[in-house]
């Protein structure tokens, strides 16, 4: 085993609230915040962090009016390239 990642999900156990990546030797890697419309529950956005609370990337979805994902805006570090990706 290379790495692990622990996940901790909502107090219904519905939705991931955030990983944490860790090394075999039980170092932290990175972390994960996930976010949710409240009103459809579709993932909003995903915040990955270093192990010091930088932001590495953020990503967020769309969904069209029949709740599909449309698409996503991947955005690296600030000042860096935004990449789409657009579902069909």
């Amino acid at each position: 085993m290379d790495e692990y990642t622990v996940s901790y999900w909502d107090i219904g156990l519905n939705r991931i609230e955030s990983d944490a990546r860790f090394s075999a030797s039980g170092a932290m890697l990175e972390q994960i915040e996930y976010d949710y419309n409240v009103d459809t529950g579709f993932l909003r956005t995903k915040i990955t962090r270093d192990v010091e609370s930088r932001l590495k990337n953020r990503v967020v979805y769309q969904y069209n009016p029949q709740g599909r994902l449309w698409r996503n805006k991947r955005r690296l570090q600030p000042g860096r390239r935004q990449f789409y990706r657009v579902y069909l």
